[in-house]
């Protein structure tokens, strides 16, 4: 299977060129992944030709993307730094970086990160997330070997940044966004790292292929919040993963609204003894959604923690997927991790399939898990109704409710805030009715 490899108007460092040669190859060796492989059979795979996908998609309609920003879910007045990428370029024009950030702390464009902080950038990129030859890599290839855009965040040693940095992902028309992150946080650092992907045409189909490195340093603290809000039509496919060294705490929510169909990795690798990860998740899914959650808890190291919570209220016809493996090591003793999906149906004809699984080679852990589907209480919905509550008004709150505990688990108020605000407005705009 061949792609289409359309260059970037502008010339890349070499650095970029090394990589995007280096995920072409991979992604010609690598087989497009089927219901036959086991992390891929709940996968809606039809419709997606990876050979159609545009290698770049110049960014254009900026009046009506800057519009969409403003009217973004986590927009805020203040930030440590903000990003505008938009299909397949991030515009540097963009880019911005409050004066109050500490002196050493990097915010800025891939291709201007691999120019001026070379060193720094060839140290961590494909690190974390490397091209390689398995069908489950293939749409990470495609990504590396497509790359242009994207954004790098640097952290440095017991640095803190207050504010959060923020990165708009946007999709014009029937385009093609395809976005890379690297975020690295030195030891003793701390920062907060929100990204939002959003569309300018609710009607208008497109593609979107994400890859996203998180570098939790030892003893750092690092805020990772990721909002997928793109119109119903679009394909979406993401690779995100974090390594937490030595004491390293990460904090790390998804909120799943928009596409059509597609899948997101979401792997938490505790390679430092004593590091702690916490997943929250949260979807809302409706029509003839189909959307595919694979996190993996990967313990590879003494004495970590990781806690996943993940919450999805399904309606209509939508279909949702977690599908989550806890997986420890021989040397990985002390482990302690947990994970827990809970699933509410709206209407009879909605389907949620959660799959748990352990993987334990060590002797000295304690790992559980929990997943639970279930449609709405008829006493609860009888018990608003019978106070005067409509029936739409009464589901509405009995899905507030639901998603209470997920949202409290979000250490950050403002990003708090903003998740919650993303998700009632997406109930707004369906109705959430039976």
């Amino acid at each position: 299977m061949t792609t289409t490899t359309t260059p970037a108007p502008t010339a890349l460092p070499q650095p970029l060129l090394a990589a995007r040669a280096t995920g072409a190859a991979a992604f010609e060796r690598a087989p497009m992944p089927t219901r036959k492989d086991e992390h891929w059979r709940f996968t809606r795979l039809r419709g997606v030709e990876l050979a159609d996908v545009p290698g770049f998609v110049l960014a254009d309609e900026l009046d009506a993307v800057q519009a969409r920003v403003a009217a973004s879910l986590t927009s805020a007045v203040d930030v440590a730094g903000e990003l505008l990428h938009v299909n397949s370029e991030t515009l540097e024009e963009h880019v911005r970086v409050s004066a109050d950030v500490p002196t050493g702390v990097v915010f800025s464009s891939l291709a201007t990160a691999a120019t001026e902080h070379a060193e720094l950038f060839e140290r961590h990129f494909g690190t974390v997330v490397p091209a390689t030859d398995s069908c489950d890599d293939k749409f990470v290839d495609l990504n590396t070997a497509n790359l242009s855009g994207g954004v790098f965040l640097y952290v440095p040693r017991n640095t803190k940044v207050e504010l959060p940095f923020r990165a708009d992902v946007v999709m014009t028309g029937a385009g093609a966004v395809n976005w890379r992150a690297l975020i690295v946080l030195e030891e003793g650092a701390e920062a907060t790292f929100v990204e939002e992907y959003l569309s300018t045409d609710a009607a208008q189909a497109g593609f979107s292929n994400a890859v996203v490195e998180l570098v939790a340093g030892d003893n750092s603290k690092l805020h990772y919040v990721t909002v997928q809000d793109y119109a119903v039509p679009v394909q979406h496919f993401a690779t995100h993963r974090v390594h937490a060294h030595r004491d390293a705490q990460v904090e790390w929510s998804a909120v799943g609204l928009g596409a059509s169909q597609g899948k997101s990795r979401m792997e938490a690798h505790m390679v430092g003894a004593g590091s702690s990860v916490k997943l929250n998740g949260a979807y809302y899914l409706d029509g003839a959604q189909q959307l595919d959650y694979d996190t993996y808890q990967l313990h590879a190291a003494p004495n970590a923690f990781s806690d996943l919570f993940f919450k999805g209220v399904v309606d209509d016809k939508a279909h949702s997927i977690w599908r989550g493996m806890i997986a420890v090591a021989r040397d990985a003793q002390g482990t302690d991790a947990f994970q827990n999906n809970r699933n509410l149906i709206l209407k009879s004809g909605a389907h949620a399939d959660s799959i748990p699984g352990l993987e334990i080679k060590a002797n000295d852990v304690r790992c559980t898990h929990a997943a639970t589907t279930s449609k709405i209480d008829a006493e609860q919905l009888f018990y608003l109704q019978a106070r005067g509550i409509s029936r739409e008004d009464a589901i509405r709150e009995i899905v507030r409710g639901f998603f209470v505990d997920v949202l409290d688990r979000i250490g950050v108020v403002q990003v708090r805030e903003q998740v919650q605000a993303a998700l009632w407005a997406r109930m707004e705009r369906t109705g959430s009715r039976p």
